[in-house]
């Protein structure tokens, strides 16, 4: 089991995404997981922007900010209302 699997099931996640190389999920008013990213784009409270194997990605909300960013893998705290491909 990976770190993303276990998160679902300890967490209860909502929402889990997996296409090619960008997976992600997200707990419910808590925050996000993202594997395989570059970067950050662009960082606002309410927007940040990604850069993740092969695309971008946005993820939208509330008092949004990273907590975590090691070897590709990020952690977004807050609110996140959307994700997106750009």
């Amino acid at each position: 089991m990976n770190f993303i699997e276990n998160l679902k099931e300890v967490m209860g996640s909502d929402e889990f995404f997996e296409s090619g190389s960008v997976k992600f999920t997200v707990v419910l008013d808590k925050g996000g997981y993202f594997e395989n990213v570059k970067g950050v784009l662009s960082y606002r409270q309410d927007e940040i922007v990604l850069n993740v194997k092969k695309c971008k990605i946005a993820v939208r909300g509330e008092n949004l900010f990273v907590k975590k960013f090691c070897e590709g893998d990020l952690t977004v705290c807050g609110k996140i209302n959307a994700v997106e491909r750009l």
